[in-house]
């Protein structure tokens, strides 16, 4: 009788881990997006990876019983061993965030690899598995736990250096910014010439937003002075670009755009500069959705129209309707190209996370975005002197 109810028991355990199984599967293949929407849904992804850093983060280093039993796992528990409890709270929370913001980069990594392989499974390794890609950020962070903590600090002092990809596009899409800036309320202004008191409003404020900006720019160069040379040169160099951009001799200089830069560069050399802040975590909102909405791998147009000019010379005796349906339709290479660059984006947004949320900086790093920012704005000023070739 034992052995018929065992039989029984037997098959209804195997049925319902079955079930359990498929259903797991099942949960985990959902959240297929159109390509357009799986922008966003990255983005969605991006704020989760950060939400969950610091919530566990803070979570696992002020609770005592959590590192007690975090404690018995032979990687991150080794933080219990710290001398007082203020290294072990850093330890466990600067461990969980790496761990977290790897995994991350580590997703994007693997769906950039595997765009290489096509469009097609390019296609489903960018639109599919949503759900499986939020589950995977805690599940894999808990799995590398058992890790050792040595392995995630070198991975930590080695990819820091690639993170800074991350701010040279950041300081591109800040100096775009401001030219824009610039560039809209001027035309504000000249849209309403026919009323002078709304024009000179408008010119008013892009003076008035210059002085603001200049004015907090000087406060925390004087305040980063004190502490490094180098940031004397780079204020030196500042001051030549801002005084150059009001001449006449640099066609595309214009005060608002320096002013944004000259308060920029002061803000990587004031003292205790970081990636942290209001300041920081506003320009890496507005980096991530430029990278994450608008990272293209397309050719340039110029190479599109030498294209469309190849084949209307070559299939000269086709149709117009098919030529035309031919040409609005992407390559392979095309397409898995843009994924490969929101990929890697998505990659070196998530090396920069492990820094920016614990603000733990190489001693180079601010000098170098600091130097790398100015560089950039000054080439912008001086290009159009050099390369007179080329319209700007």
């Amino acid at each position: 009788m034992g052995a018929i109810f065992s039989m029984v028991g037997s098959f209804f355990t195997s049925c319902l881990g079955s079930l359990t199984g498929t259903c797991c599967a099942k949960a985990l293949g959902l959240g297929t997006l159109r390509q357009d929407a799986s922008r966003i849904g990255y983005l969605i992804l991006n704020l989760y990876t950060i939400v969950l850093s610091l919530a566990m983060g803070a979570l696992f280093g002020g609770n005592k019983s959590l590192q007690w039993w975090f404690g018995y796992l032979p990687g991150i528990g080794k933080c219990t061993s710290e001398e007082d409890d203020q290294l072990v709270e850093e330890c466990f929370y600067s461990n969980l965030v790496q761990r977290i913001t790897f995994t991350y980069a580590l997703m994007h990594l693997a769906i950039f690899l595997l765009c290489t392989c096509g469009d097609g499974l390019a296609r489903k390794a960018n639109n599919r598995y949503f759900v499986l890609k939020f589950v995977m950020i805690p599940v894999v962070a808990f799995a590398l736990c058992f890790t050792p903590n040595d392995i995630f600090h070198f991975l930590f002092v080695t990819l820091v250096p690639l993170s800074f990809i991350y701010v040279l596009m950041q300081q591109v899409m800040l100096i775009d910014l401001a030219y824009s800036w610039n560039e809209a309320w001027v035309a504000n202004a000249e849209d309403y010439s026919n009323s002078e008191a709304t024009s000179r409003a408008w010119f008013i404020a892009i003076v008035f937003s210059a002085v603001v900006l200049l004015a907090l720019g000087c406060y925390n160069f004087f305040l980063g002075i004190s502490r490094a040379h180098w940031c004397a040169v780079v204020l030196v160099v500042q001051v030549a670009c801002l005084a150059g951009s009001l001449t006449e001799y640099i066609p595309h200089g214009a005060l608002l755009p320096s002013s944004v830069i000259f308060s920029y560069s002061a803000w990587l050399s004031a003292p205790g500069a970081g990636l942290q802040g209001a300041v920081g975590w506003i320009l890496y909102a507005f980096t991530t959705i430029y990278a994450m909405t608008k990272a293209k791998g397309d050719s340039s147009m110029a190479g599109q129209d030498a294209r469309r000019l190849s084949e209307s010379l070559t299939n000269g005796n086709q149709s117009e309707g098919s030529s035309s349906r031919r040409q609005q339709e992407p390559t392979d290479n095309e397409t898995s190209k843009s994924l490969m660059v929101l990929h890697l984006c998505g990659t070196l947004i998530g090396l920069y996370l492990a820094p920016a949320i614990t603000g733990v900086l190489p001693p180079w790093f601010c000098p170098a975005a600091a130097a790398t920012v100015t560089v950039l704005y000054g080439w912008t000023l001086v290009a159009p002197l050099v390369l007179t070739d080329r319209e700007f």
